[in-house]
């Protein structure tokens, strides 16, 4: 027989790999964004434009520290909507 723990079981488990593979295809455009920028600087720099290869160095370095605290709120929210109200 089916019990409602089992079921909420089985649903706790989908969820968490269905996030896992939407989190590999983000982790995977962004990897590639990155590897684009880094090619984007290195080539300006061998064409000596030196303005769009420090943005491309700028970006490459600002992007990831903004993309990790967007990813800490995000986490931060989701915990923070499970928590029961204080008139439970």
């Amino acid at each position: 027989m089916i019990t409602r723990s089992k079921l909420v079981d089985q649903l706790r488990g989908y969820q968490i790999r269905s996030q896992n593979k939407t989190d590999v295809g983000v982790a995977t455009f962004w990897a590639i964004a990155l590897i684009m920028l880094m090619l984007l600087s290195f080539l300006s720099l061998y064409f000596r434009h030196y303005w769009l290869s420090i943005m491309a160095i700028w970006l490459g370095i600002l992007l990831p520290i903004r993309l990790r605290s967007c990813r800490q709120a995000l986490v931060k929210k989701s915990k923070r909507k499970f928590l029961l109200p204080l008139s439970m």
